[in-house]
């Protein structure tokens, strides 16, 4: 499963590409319609069996079904920082495969597997069934990513 933003910086035409050339299946939800570069990625994968092209999905139960329910989520963000999709898929104890970059390995703490490019995706992807560090993941997001640090940094922020 992937998420996000249609937008270059968040890899999708890597993704894509990487997933129609291995055959295995993915859902990715996205606002394919706002762009012309979504609209063309989705034109290019509208046909590809193995790929199923979601519109952006706003009911939280739906959404969280397709996340309970992935082999594993695909996070291509190469930019910006703590990353809303990724801290959220991290709670659902799922490998993730993120793009390497800074961001997403020190959201990550290193944990879980990185890509750089649609071969290294690719090899990813086909041995999906044994990725390492989901079990990691969610005591990042439990440790790190709850309501109740969150709540604590801000009203430390606002003693100060």
């Amino acid at each position: 499963m992937a998420l996000c933003r249609i937008e270059p910086e968040n890899n999708i035409a890597l993704t894509l590409r990487a997933f129609s050339e291995t055959g295995d299946r993915l859902i990715f939800i996205g606002n394919w319609s706002s762009s012309e570069y979504g609209k063309r990625l989705r034109n290019e994968f509208f046909d590809t069996l193995n790929i199923l092209l979601l519109d952006p999905i706003y009911d939280e139960r739906v959404l969280s079904t397709y996340r309970s329910r992935c082999l594993a989520y695909v996070h291509g963000h190469s930019a910006g920082g703590t990353n809303p999709s990724l801290v959220e898929m991290m709670h659902f104890e799922k490998p993730i495969i993120a793009f390497d970059c800074v961001y997403n390995r020190a959201t990550m703490e290193n944990n879980g597997v990185f890509f750089d490019s649609v071969e290294a995706l690719k090899d990813l992807i086909q041995n999906a069934q044994e990725l390492p560090g989901a079990r990691e993941l969610r005591n990042v997001a439990q440790r790190r990513y709850n309501w109740n640090i969150i709540r604590q940094q801000y009203l430390g922020l606002f003693k100060h």
